[in-house]
């Protein structure tokens, strides 16, 4: 039985990971080079803009699970708060969210809503040359810094606290998906459960570690790439092996599965969550299965 442990995790000390990533592959003092612009192409369009993507036509697909939401945002929300990200400071960006938070706008609303969408936007205007490499960078970390503002004003005590839902997060080994894992985290603690990991956690030794240490009703497992779907099998057999709980679920997600959800499958996962809504779902589901 697991015992009871803080509602905080790793996942809190990353918001600027894959921003980091970014800052830390460029001289932001130099000239915009062929590899800085393949690089950060690889971090938009494998890491960030696919995950919200899919965050995003999900919430087109179930318009009414937000039209309840009398505070839906508009285009113009959408493109009020991109110029405030990139014309303006966190500060700017955390006032702008808290006056829609205030007129009664849903958190689920602002990430799936706004957050997204936004994102997705600073995607399209690097890659039209609308936005320098810095601009672009600058914009991500400011949309991850929002997403911990968002979180501190969220009442994780005063929800039910169940011990058996714990989950671990973790991404494939060599990749950053911190905006995605960030959502995904928040959409689960917001459902109850206690979040450990994150983006500093790949697959590997430290996983398996933790699920060696802990008790976990649910494994959580992001991938990027579809060239890393065969290595982290190999680590979900060592997972399961190494795992407290025998019966521990394995959910997994990323754009790796999303030209090929069968991968999911192959890889040896339980479930394959979509964005952050069905990711709660399925893991309710893969908890009620080991209980």
């Amino acid at each position: 039985m697991p015992e009871g442990h803080s509602r905080r995790g790793p996942v809190d000390q990353s918001a600027g990971a894959a921003s980091d990533a970014v800052v830390g592959h460029v001289d932001c003092g130099s000239a915009q080079t062929d590899s800085d612009r393949t690089f950060l192409r690889s971090v938009i369009e494998n890491q960030v803009v696919p995950r919200l993507l899919i965050a995003e036509s999900a919430a087109l697909r179930q318009p009414h699970e937000i039209a309840s939401d009398v505070s839906r945002p508009s285009a113009r929300d959408v493109n009020e708060l991109l110029h405030i990200v990139v014309e303006a400071d966190t500060a700017a960006c955390v006032e702008y969210l808290q006056s829609r938070r205030s007129r009664g706008m849903q958190l689920e609303t602002v990430y799936l809503g706004l957050l997204a969408p936004v994102a997705h936007r600073l995607g399209l205007m690097w890659e039209r040359d609308e936005l320098s490499f810095i601009d672009v960078t600058v914009g991500l970390a400011r949309l991850q810094s929002l997403v911990h503002e968002l979180t501190s004003d969220s009442c994780y005590g005063a929800l039910n606290q169940d011990a058996t839902r714990r989950i671990v997060l973790a991404t494939a080994r060599n990749e950053q998906h911190a905006f995605g894992l960030l959502i995904v985290a928040e959409f689960l603690r917001l459902a109850g459960w206690e979040v450990d990991g994150g983006p500093d956690v790949e697959s590997g030794a430290p996983l398996i570690r933790m699920v060696g240490q802990e008790w976990y009703a649910v494994v959580g497992l992001s991938v990027g790439f579809e060239e890393h779907v065969d290595a982290t099998r190999a680590d979900i057999g060592k997972v399961r092996a190494r795992s407290r709980n025998p019966k521990v679920g394995i959910l997994t997600g990323g754009a790796a599965f999303s030209r090929d959800p069968s991968h999911a499958e192959r890889m040896g996962a339980d479930a394959l969550a979509r964005d952050g809504r069905e990711a709660v779902a399925k893991a309710e589901a893969l908890r009620s299965a080991c209980a």
